[in-house]
């Protein structure tokens, strides 16, 4: 009995001992894919912060204030004239990556698989890149839905759809998630060549035309209101066509001369305004003025 007693023990550590193996190689797979979902994701966020900046470049509305280079890995950190910081990476990138590309015409392509796609809405219509109709074009994200296909947004991640891709995607640690294939500094450093993945065309892009244009406030960049008033501050606007306010709860004009801010009754608290100075020639500065409210 005792012998009997002895091996059902046994079994049952047996049984213990491997449910608890079994259980940590779970654990380590969850873990493991967790953690490259994580790294998916940052090259995902990292590409399409790319799309945009190489939009912006092809339209002429932004210029590089500043950019530095990894020495080991060749990557460059770029630091644009609309505030965005974008990470160029070197090398080829992955061919598994859906390539985004405007053609000649303002549309949105894409290469995947050695195919070329046309981007289109429900209607079967290309989506430009160009303004139209004095609205701004269209910016596209992707990402990679649950069964691991890459898909594409229209409308700021409002909805998705699959793109033209056969296969899901392969090991996220194997991707290089860069829309360019090569950059190129010129010799006077005034200006850096990228050349696009997916046709092998280039945009040169201006280096540090900061003092070309602007905008100025002449006693600084942090502003004090109380609720229910009004403060107006005295700015110098040098070559600029146009200021473009984005969405903020205070109430801003802004005049050739003067900036003038309100804050609704009832708001409180600190804000930050963010003005995109456009230039006659097209670019864009974002300038960013402090508010306290009280």
């Amino acid at each position: 009995m005792k012998k009997l007693l002895y091996l059902f023990i046994t079994c049952l550590s047996f049984i213990a001992f491997s449910s608890c193996d079994d259980r940590d190689e779970i654990r380590n797979d969850i873990n493991d894919l967790n953690s490259r979902l994580d790294a998916l994701d940052a090259q995902i966020d990292a590409y399409n912060k790319q799309i945009v900046a190489y939009q912006d470049m092809v339209l002429g509305q932004v210029y590089i204030k500043d950019y530095s280079r990894d020495e080991k890995t060749g990557n460059y950190v770029l630091t644009l004239s609309d505030g965005t910081a974008v990470t160029v990476y070197s090398g080829n990138p992955d061919n598994e990556m859906p390539q985004m590309y405007i053609a000649d015409d303002g549309t949105w392509h894409y290469t995947q698989d050695g195919a070329d796609y046309v981007l289109t809405d429900d209607a079967g219509n290309s989506i430009t890149a160009w303004p139209v109709d004095g609205k701004n074009g269209v910016t596209p994200q992707i990402s990679v839905d649950a069964e691991g296909y890459w898909q594409v947004s229209m409308d700021g991640g409002a909805t998705w759809e699959r793109l033209g891709g056969t296969t899901p995607i392969a090991s996220p640690d194997m991707m290089l998630p860069s829309i360019f294939q090569s950059v190129t500094v010129s010799e006077d450093g005034k200006s850096m060549t990228f050349v696009v993945a997916s046709t092998g065309e280039s945009v040169t892009v201006p280096v540090g035309v900061e003092d070309s244009f602007g905008l100025t406030l002449t006693d600084g960049y942090d502003l004090s209101v109380q609720a229910g008033q009004s403060v107006s501050v005295a700015i110098q606007q040098t070559n600029v066509k146009e200021i473009v306010i984005e969405s903020t709860p205070l109430q801003v004009e802004v005049t050739e001369t003067n900036l003038k801010v309100t804050a609704p009754a009832g708001l409180s608290g600190s804000y930050t305004l963010y003005l995109k100075v456009f230039s006659a020639e097209g670019y864009c500065k974002l300038v960013t003025v402090n508010v306290t409210v009280s």
